[in-house]
């Protein structure tokens, strides 16, 4: 990764930082006041329905004492009015005639608009009303109940007590925002900070990586959110890249190896033909330059082909393909270097076994395992080819009772340019199982190979099935 990217990586950190920052701070102060408000409209209600239901109870009294003695029992009962606090109350009554009076009015002399009280109820029940004062500092709320015989009683209570009680309440609350903000925007810094810190190590790692510490890795927390998840899969990926260059370092030195060989063919060739001398002596140095180019080619573009493979990028023709055929073609194929060499070549599958698959690079993979066993078989032993339907793929198997594998090598055989030290004296490029595994992997398989020293291999290629 560049600088100039590591450095908008930094950059949008310190954004994402202070957004994260902003927006925490701000639900903090937001939850805060959100908890205040409620809390304020809780207690305001709450003060009110107590206020209410003491006027409640004081109209209950009043309307006992009308019935059991008058108007002049009601007089008496507002005189001793005891639920009602002093300077505070109203009491008033309409008597069935017409006549209003103001019983208990010590309210109503700090110039509330009796008049704004709206009509008397016209059926039973408790009907609320309110008169404003001349500051609208406060306000008297009375509840007037209609009785039997048609008389109207009133009693009211002022807010003053309870507006005074709610005013220091928004002076607290007031004094406690200014806290509440300093602690959102300390706690919004503080949990960005902890949230942000494995993407800080992330640009860390990346600076190192950058400066060739390949070795450096993210630490995964284990707390199982999405920063640590990505930390993990940022070192799986940097596990990855650095098990490439190492197969990629391995790979361009074998190839180093095994080109060098060719090329000093080559190039003795091409100084022969130079040198002079006869015409068939130039034309036979010619004719081995020319196969030492092919041999160099053919090494070239299996790496290619296993490099595309390995990347996803093996591009396919896919086409049904007969499985007895494509064993038989391959025996066909290698049947004169069998017979040259004394061996058994056989092949055996049950009638139509299908396959969906590039049926020129199958044929090229199970080719590359036939000439293999030709090549370690000794004379007289047998090289079977077979096929089978299980679990919904087809097993493709070439069996050969050849030398086997050295139990050291098995682990490395799929590997690119892989030469035991027993194919060192037979001619190749190394390249021909780790073509094969990566032609069937392109079609969704799997290879395996089972083999113990003097009793042979066995490779499996498992396919998709067609019909499954």
């Amino acid at each position: 990764m560049s600088s100039t990217r590591l450095e908008r990586l930094a950059r949008l950190r310190r954004t994402v930082g202070f957004r994260l920052a902003a927006w925490q701070a701000g639900f903090l102060l937001a939850g805060g006041m959100g908890i205040l408000f409620l809390a304020y409209a809780a207690l305001a209600a709450s003060l009110r329905d107590g206020d209410r239901a003491v006027v409640v109870s004081e109209l209950q009294e009043l309307a006992a004492a009308y019935r059991a003695g008058g108007a002049d029992g009601l007089r008496a009962e507002a005189a001793a009015q005891r639920l009602l606090p002093q300077g505070q109350a109203y009491v008033g009554v309409v008597l069935p005639d017409g006549t209003a009076a103001a019983l208990l009015a010590p309210a109503a002399g700090r110039g509330f608009d009796l008049s704004r009280l709206g009509p008397a109820p016209s059926g039973p029940g408790v009907f609320w009303s309110r008169a404003g004062s001349p500051d609208d500092e406060d306000a008297l709320e009375i509840a007037s109940e209609r009785l039997p015989d048609g008389a109207v009683l009133r009693a009211g209570l002022t807010t003053a007590v309870r507006e005074a009680f709610l005013e220091r309440f928004r002076v607290v609350v007031a004094a406690f925002l200014l806290p509440l903000a300093l602690l959102a925007a300390g706690g919004g810094v503080l949990l960005t900070h902890r949230v942000l810190a494995p993407l800080r190590e992330l640009i860390v790692t990346i600076r190192d990586i950058e400066s060739g510490a390949l070795d450096a890795r993210v630490e995964v927390r284990g707390t199982g959110d999405e920063l640590d998840a990505l930390s993990a899969l940022f070192n799986r990926m940097v596990d990855t890249v650095a098990a490439l260059m190492a197969g990629m370092r391995g790979a361009l030195d074998d190839v180093a190896h095994d080109l060098r060989t060719p090329l000093t063919r080559l190039r003795g060739g091409a100084e022969v033909a130079l040198s002079g001398g006869d015409a068939a002596a130039q034309r036979e140095a010619l004719a081995a330059a020319i196969e030492e180019s092919d041999v160099i080619l053919a090494m070239l573009d299996g790496i290619m082909d296993v490099a595309e493979a390995e990347a996803g990028a093996m591009r396919l023709r896919l086409e049904d393909v007969d499985v007895v055929r494509l064993l038989g073609d391959t025996v066909e194929l290698y049947a004169p270097a069998a017979e040259e060499k004394g061996l058994r070549l056989t092949a055996s599958a049950p009638p139509g076994l299908r396959l969906r698959a590039d049926r020129a690079r199958l044929r090229r993979a199970l080719a590359n395992l036939v000439d293999n066993a030709v090549k370690y078989v000794p004379r007289g032993g047998r090289v079977s080819l077979s096929a089978e339907r299980e679990d919904g793929a087809v097993v493709v198997c070439v069996r050969d009772d050849g030398p086997g594998i050295p139990p050291e090598d098995l682990p490395r055989v799929w590997d690119r340019l892989f030469r035991g030290d027993r194919s060192r004296s037979e001619r190749g490029l190394g390249l021909g199982l780790s073509l094969v595994k990566a032609v069937v992997e392109a079609h969704g398989g799997r290879v395996r190979v089972d083999s113990r020293p003097g009793a042979g291999a066995v490779f499996f290629l498992r396919l998709p099935d067609a019909g499954a």
